[in-house]
């Protein structure tokens, strides 16, 4: 949403809007000299409305004191990020992780887990949107009760994000949904990948960032052969 102030007190107006959001407001400054100026708004800890200095995120100057070298102020163009509610943030993560699965997703893996994307429909969707959930936690949790995976978020993964090895790309690539395959290498993080068919039938895999030398960190379930979506932290 785009919010244009004019007149003698923009500052002040502009001001009284910036301290109403939780982070930096992109901003256009119009001056009385013609000079045309995008910035980063915020709140100083003088209570000042600052712009904030390229490649900063702390540190800047009083929007008033530019006034000094172009003139007055004719015009602020703020723009303000669309609010979205715990729950619609829930649904937009749900179809982004839907969207991805099926670009990405080998069919020979997850059969259930792909089936349960599968088994969103438009009624579930908007019934979760206009619930007033407070948090993440209470939409995960009314997901579920509505019939509606439960996800802890939209995260993405790839082996080549995480330099996996050549060998250990390839060894994936003939293993992947015929036979069992386990990998293990250090980077930023401790990787280590595996796949197997489970006891029901299911071909599953799994990619695991863990700290280095520490046992937990991040988990996520391998689609294909590059790609994995987040499942969980420890």
């Amino acid at each position: 949403m785009k919010i244009t102030i004019t007149g003698q007190n923009a500052i002040a107006e502009a001001k009284a809007i910036v301290a109403g959001q939780s982070e930096q407001v992109k901003a256009v400054i119009n001056y009385e000299d013609g000079t045309v100026r995008d910035a980063r708004l915020v709140i100083s800890s003088n209570d000042e409305l600052m712009m904030l200095a390229k490649g900063r995120r702390r540190y800047g100057y009083e929007l008033w004191r530019t006034c000094r070298d172009h003139g007055e102020i004719k015009a602020i163009i703020l723009t303000i990020p669309d609010r979205i509610t715990p729950a619609q943030a829930y649904v937009k993560d749900l179809r982004r992780l839907q969207d991805y699965v099926r670009k990405h997703g080998d069919p020979r893996l997850w059969d259930d887990y792909r089936a349960k994307l599968e088994a969103i429909t438009d009624d579930k969707i908007a019934q979760l949107e206009q619930t007033d959930c407070a948090s993440h936690y209470e939409a995960w949790k009314l997901a579920g009760e509505i019939g509606l995976p439960r996800i802890e978020g939209f995260k993405t993964l790839t082996l080549k994000s995480c330099k996996a090895p050549v060998y250990v790309i390839e060894g994936i690539r003939k293993a992947l949904g015929r036979e069992a395959f386990a990998y293990a290498w250090r980077g930023s993080y401790d990787y280590s990948v595996s796949g197997k068919r489970c006891d029901d039938g299911v071909y599953r895999a799994w990619l695991s960032a863990e700290y280095r030398g520490m046992g937990n960190g991040h988990y996520y379930l391998l689609i294909d052969a590059e790609h994995a979506i987040f499942c969980e932290d420890d």
